[in-house]
């Protein structure tokens, strides 16, 4: 924002040698300007004093003004409020919402700026504000209308209607939020790849998977970015398209060689596209990465289906030494993957594990596991105490049999 800037006149009679009178608001007109907060300066550089007058609600906002570039921002609000009550105007109650946003009271300061826009409903940047504003307070529907009013006053303003979509999508209105982003594309096209992020992201959460792939690619060709690749192979994978999501996710891995998530789920797309090999050597590179547990259980499958039980026994001590145990599904599988190696006091462990912690969500799908690895232990009691708790986590009609057979 253009901060305008007090002028000293010169003194126009000489005062001989007496001391100048210090500086008073006769002395020191200020230039007209756009609202908001103004430096006043002196011949060295430094603030001018203000000297308040309690009755001059001029004079009281422009100490406000001293005391806000001063860092006293409570006698800033203090001063200018005082100035509102002697003249209520649009200036001065935006300098109040800056005072307030800059201390974060933001339902206060967008009451500041609502009553600016009250006084003169044209003044742009105080619908800006106050949709910030409210933003920051966790009234996004309300900002979604505060942008679209700036915008209405400046109808060539992308960043406004950029804002009213963040608000859109903060608010949960996707479909209103991707129609407003596409009008801030046709309007700029420099902040064009992040549009078309997010609205790829928005189109991916509504499961709109083409529009989705769409909109991304775009925003990788504009701005090549390993998530962006990698957000885009996921929509490739939902629509089948495997070739491009494999390259997609390719791209993502050179762009980030840190990141083992991307070539990982290179080696599960090329296990789907039966693969095994090239599968073998992606999984071996994720682990080159970072070492988890879930490339060593796709590895160990691998080593069970070409009947090489020891290695896919050894995946699993591998798996078990680097698990963090903060993640429920990662101990499932974990657990899933040492019943398939006949691991049956591991599988039970983790299962207990996940049982008792609090923090870890229940569901029928842990207790039938449960019981399957309590039946492969020729457990009776164990099973029907399983059971019973998975039936009690099924809906009343459900046919699932428990044990599973």
């Amino acid at each position: 924002m253009r901060r305008p800037i007090f002028v000293l006149l010169p003194l126009a009679l000489s005062l001989g040698c007496k001391e100048p009178p210090a500086p008073t608001l006769s002395m020191t007109p200020i230039r007209a300007g756009d609202g908001g907060f103004v430096r006043p300066a002196q011949d060295g550089g430094g603030l001018a004093h203000v000297v308040i007058d309690p009755m001059d609600p001029e004079s009281l906002y422009r100490a406000a003004q001293e005391s806000f570039l001063a860092g006293d921002f409570d006698k800033a609000a203090d001063l200018q409020k005082k100035s509102l009550r002697l003249k209520p105007n649009a200036k001065g109650w935006h300098a109040l919402g800056d005072t307030l946003l800059t201390q974060g009271r933001f339902g206060e300061a967008a009451d500041a700026f609502e009553e600016a826009v009250t006084l003169d409903p044209t003044k742009r940047i105080s619908w800006m504000r106050r949709g910030r504003c409210l933003m920051s307070a966790g009234r996004p529907k309300e900002a979604a209308a505060m942008f679209q009013r700036a915008f209405e006053l400046k109808p060539d303003d992308a960043e406004a209607l950029r804002d009213q979509a963040d608000a859109l999508l903060e608010a949960k209105d996707d479909v209103k939020a991707v129609e407003v982003l596409t009008r801030a594309l046709a309007l700029d096209a420099k902040g064009a790849a992040k549009d078309y992020k997010i609205i790829g992201e928005s189109n991916a959460r509504r499961e709109k998977w083409a529009e989705a792939a769409l909109a991304l690619k775009e925003s990788a060709k504009l701005h090549p970015d390993p998530g962006i690749f990698s957000e885009l192979g996921e929509a490739q994978v939902r629509l089948g398209e495997l070739d491009a999501a494999r390259a997609s996710f390719e791209e993502a891995a050179k762009l980030d060689p840190a990141d083992p998530l991307a070539p990982e789920t290179i080696g599960e797309i090329k296990l789907k596209q039966g693969d095994a090999a090239g599968a073998r050597v992606a999984f071996e590179a994720s682990l080159a990465a970072k070492d988890r547990p879930l490339p060593h259980l796709a590895l160990g499958r691998l080593a069970l289906k070409d009947g090489k039980k020891d290695v896919a026994k050894a995946h699993l001590d591998k798996a078990m030494a680097v698990v963090k145990g903060e993640d429920v599904s990662e101990l499932r599988d974990i657990a899933q993957y040492a019943v398939e190696v006949d691991a049956l006091d591991v599988a039970d462990k983790l299962l207990v594990m996940v049982e008792t912690d609090q923090a870890f969500p229940k569901d029928a799908g842990l207790f039938l596991l449960q019981a399957k690895v309590k039946q492969l232990a020729k457990d009776a009691k164990g099973v029907k105490v399983a059971c019973d708790k998975a039936r009690a986590l099924l809906p009343k009609d459900d046919k699932t049999v428990c044990p599973p057979r």
